[in-house]
């Protein structure tokens, strides 16, 4: 539990530092700059799905308890900031929660696509896409989701 808990901070903090950064990008006006934190942003948040789907798995199996609880709270103690990306993390946390107890099967791996696919109203996927979006047009979302498939396929979770 300790590494696991240990990894989902990590990239958790990490998400929230890309989140940032894509923020920052779009503030400043550079679409080079933007496209690339995004595209690193939505990596972050797969990997951050991944972890939390092996937690999950762990304890479907009884290998750990179940952590989710204590989970949402070291990461809002983690954070420790109460703004919009937090927020949206956390939140990202109880919807995919909720996926894995809907989609979860004995002896069946969880895939990352399959559950954000099925993740509504993620608001950490709505900040990634749209947040600060005003000085981005639609050319620049469509080469990014292109960008991000062409680094999730080369990224295993």
């Amino acid at each position: 539990m300790e590494d696991c808990a240990r990894g989902i901070i990590s990239i958790d903090i990490d998400l929230f530092n890309d989140i940032s950064s894509l923020v920052k990008a779009r503030q400043d006006g550079d679409p080079v700059s933007t496209e690339k934190a995004k595209t690193k942003a939505l990596l972050a948040k797969d990997r951050f799905i991944g972890f939390l789907i092996d937690a999950y798995r762990d304890m479907r199996m009884g290998r750990i308890g179940d952590t989710f609880p204590l989970l949402k709270h070291v990461i809002e103690f983690e954070l420790a900031r109460y703004d919009s990306i937090s927020e949206a993390i956390i939140r990202c946390v109880e919807i995919a929660h909720e996926q894995f107890q809907f989609r979860y099967q004995h002896g069946v791996h969880l895939a990352v696509q399959e559950v954000t696919k099925h993740m509504k109203f993620d608001p950490l996927l709505n900040y990634i896409e749209e947040a600060g979006s005003n000085h981005v047009d639609k050319s620049q979302t469509s080469s990014s989701v292109t960008s991000y498939k062409q680094q999730q396929n080369l990224v295993s979770v």
